[in-house]
């Protein structure tokens, strides 16, 4: 693309000449640096004429399905060649190709449910990617998406390890401007989404972001523009927001006033599992394998036991950047045993000693509620996404087993042996009275659950052996519950926690049993094995659990006009993409051509390392496209 910077622009990008220009600002290199090349830049704004179809509206809308196309365009390049458009970098301005992608673009846009006048909601956004994926690939693709509620709110460091993980992210712009009666506030007057593509001083308080937007630069209606990468700093400021929340956002500092308010993050299903010795966890099945290793943070894909007693429970958090592990503790030693939580980093916090600790579950709004006996805590997470307790609440009667009910954000608890039912609040007040289990189903031994937004659960009975399916539904008396499917399988003796896949109400289910991972399948008369799933067969402990489509959305607080897409007017500044730049140390320089030839023929997807000219393979070429670029500054 021809790159027309704004006025507003050229005036950050000034301030920052001068303040290096006075010593203000250290001239040193990143002491974090992550580059995802591959990336394409489509345009959203395409018009039809002859025999180019153009988008609804000239596209001017159309930034939601355009950023996802980018990513679907990599994912397919990256092992999954049935997502549409297909592998390739596909950067051709003109004919077949354009309109291929055009078209895709159309098709995503009317998954998402996208007008032409308003844009996309984050609502259609999120069931436009799973529905995209599913039909390439079913159940095989999870996407969360969050947005700033109750306190929780998208952070770099959060983005920027689920970018560093493998995993690809959508950035959420809302376009805000300054309250002129309200000091202090500011208000959104639209929204804007791009294709996060590299990070810089994860560590440090200058912090630099990455990105393809698919905001046309050139203004050019029927091709596609050159492929351009963009720059902005990006600082965590608190303001008020709409007069009505409080919070702290990365503010993107190459804009007027530019804040993430909104993320989406895609990734192909992956768990985390308890070893069959209960000595540690492992990651089980990678996400998207980041293309460059890197040297000052890499992947963590295991964590030993914190404290050397045994794992007990392993929980995602909905983030996907940490993950919780319960351990059993040893007081013949003076290990207590708990909660903790393992960070991206390789860090460990403990969060909770163990005093009796059942069951943990996170809501849709990132809080953790923990079963302990008779009593229900809830954990908040602070501005530095640490957990601290903030409620508890003392139960008189005792429950087996809990579960999270995302589509009515609220807590559930079962007793077996009471056969009984009772649903609490994000204040942990009881919703309701108690609701009966169906006759008959009395689980005996330890179970676990999951819940459906079908007002459905499936359990799975260790103690038994067998999976139970019941709906919940009004009734003249109130609510009931009823059984659907029940259906012994010897094997889920013993077996651990239960998982749900998300393919769209198909009921399958996962979890560990016998030392591997198992996957169910619900039939219209019961249930059967899935052989050849994803994670079927898989080496596993007792305990494992595995990412899912989740969301925080709140039509209180992220719809209405000033949730509306907006064109861009503004665009940060335009760095070179740095494909040439392969050992990630910010400069195309003779380390580059060392790590060329290190890799030579070993590549096999477009962006791995050492795949410079982002063919699929290492060879000469990628020698001489790094020669092309010798000496060039990519920080």
């Amino acid at each position: 693309m021809n790159v027309r910077i704004s006025r507003s622009v050229c005036c950050f990008a000034s301030i920052a000449a001068v303040a290096a220009a006075a010593g203000l600002v250290s001239a040193r290199p990143p002491q974090y640096t992550w580059r995802i090349p591959g990336v394409p830049d489509f345009d959203q704004v395409r018009g039809a004429i002859f025999n180019v179809p153009g988008l609804p509206g000239n596209g001017s809308m159309y930034c939601y399905p355009t950023a996802a196309v980018n990513w679907m365009n990599y994912i397919a390049s990256r092992g999954y060649p049935l997502v549409s458009p297909g592998p390739g970098f596909k950067g051709q301005p003109y004919g077949n190709v354009y309109n291929q992608i055009t078209e895709t673009i159309d098709t995503m846009g009317a998954e998402m449910n996208t007008s032409e006048t308003g844009g996309t909601g984050i609502n259609g956004a999120i069931a436009g990617i799973e529905a995209f994926l599913d039909d390439a690939y079913p159940g095989d693709f999870t996407v969360q998406w969050w947005s700033c509620s109750r306190g929780v709110c998208p952070n770099y460091s959060t983005i920027t390890n689920n970018m560093r993980d493998g995993r690809v992210v959508i950035l959420g712009i809302g376009w805000y401007s300054a309250d002129d009666e309200i000091e202090g506030n500011f208000n959104r007057g639209g929204g804007h989404a791009v294709s996060l593509t590299g990070a810089d001083d994860y560590f440090l308080p200058s912090r630099t972001w990455r990105y393809t937007d698919p905001g046309s630069t050139d203004g050019q209606l029927f091709n596609q523009g050159v492929y351009v990468t963009h720059s902005t700093g990006v600082e965590m400021q608190n303001w008020n927001f709409n007069n009505t929340v409080n919070a702290t956002l990365p503010r993107l500092m190459a804009y007027t006033s530019a804040f993430i308010d909104n993320y989406g993050v895609i990734t192909p299903k992956f768990g985390w599992a308890a070893r069959p010795d209960l000595t540690g966890i492992d990651q089980i099945t990678a996400p998207l394998h980041p293309t460059h290793a890197n040297p000052f943070l890499p992947p963590v894909h295991s964590f030993e036991s914190p404290d050397g007693t045994p794992i007990v429970d392993v929980l995602m958090h909905p983030q996907l950047d940490r993950v919780l592990i319960r351990t059993a503790g040893n007081p013949a030693t003076g290990f207590p045993g708990g909660i903790s939580v393992c960070m991206a980093d390789s860090s460990v916090h403990l969060i909770r000693d163990n005093a009796g600790v059942q069951a943990m579950v996170f809501s849709r709004n990132l809080e953790l509620f923990v079963l302990e006996g008779q009593t229900l805590s809830r954990y908040t997470e602070d501005e530095r996404g640490n957990l601290q307790r903030s409620m508890i609440r003392s139960l008189t009667v005792t429950f087996d087993a809990m579960g999270y009910d995302d589509r009515s954000d609220e807590v559930v608890l079962i007793s077996g042996g009471r056969g009984r039912i009772a649903r609490f609040d994000q204040e942990l007040v009881q919703v309701g009275p108690e609701e009966h289990l169906p006759d008959g189903v009395n689980p005996t031994g330890p179970f676990t659950f999951a819940l459906w937004p079908d007002d459905t659960y499936i359990i799975a009975d260790a103690g038994a052996g067998e999976l139970i399916h019941l709906a919940r539904r009004e009734a003249a008396r109130g609510r009931e519950h009823i059984l659907l499917a029940r259906q012994s399988f010897p094997e889920l003796h013993g077996a651990g926690k239960v998982s749900m896949q998300d393919i769209h109400f198909a009921h399958r289910v996962m979890l560990p049993a016998g030392g591997f991972i198992r996957e169910y399948q619900r039939t219209p008369t019961g249930f059967e094995r899935v052989v050849g799933g994803r994670f079927d067969g898989m080496p596993a402990g007792p305990f494992a659990d595995f990412s899912a489509s989740r969301s925080n959305f709140d039509p209180a607080l992220h719809t209405g006009p000033g949730w509306e897409t907006v064109e861009p007017t503004e665009f940060g500044e335009v760095v070179p993409t740095c494909d040439a730049d392969v050992n990630q140390n910010g400069k195309v320089e003779f380390g580059d051509i060392t790590t060329v030839l290190a890799r030579f023929g070993q590549a096999s997807l477009a962006g791995d390392l050492g795949d410079a000219d982002l063919d699929g393979d290492c060879d000469f070429a990628d020698i001489t496209f790094v020669l092309a670029y010798f000496g060039t500054d990519c920080r």
